[in-house]
């Protein structure tokens, strides 16, 4: 068995967090409209009104990740 080693263009890739970021984080940082489903049907429409670029810093994002986390059943001892 041969092992290739593979060279990382670090212009498309972005540079790697020490901290795990959770996919709702990254939802509210790309998106502008964010749908929650429960069992096919649309649970929750949340307009992401804030404009880019956007960093997971910016506190006024937490609102948005409380929001959504909530309505994902996602309680505070797994935050």
């Amino acid at each position: 068995m041969t092992r290739r080693s593979h060279s990382h263009n670090t212009r498309h890739h972005p540079e790697p967090s020490k901290r795990h970021r959770h996919p709702v984080d990254e939802a509210i940082v790309l998106a502008d409209r964010v749908l929650v489903l429960d069992q096919g049907r649309i649970a929750l429409d949340l307009t992401i009104d804030h404009p880019h670029p956007r960093t997971y810093r910016e506190p006024v994002l937490g609102e948005y990740r409380e929001h959504l986390l909530t309505a994902l059943g996602v309680t505070e001892d797994h935050r």
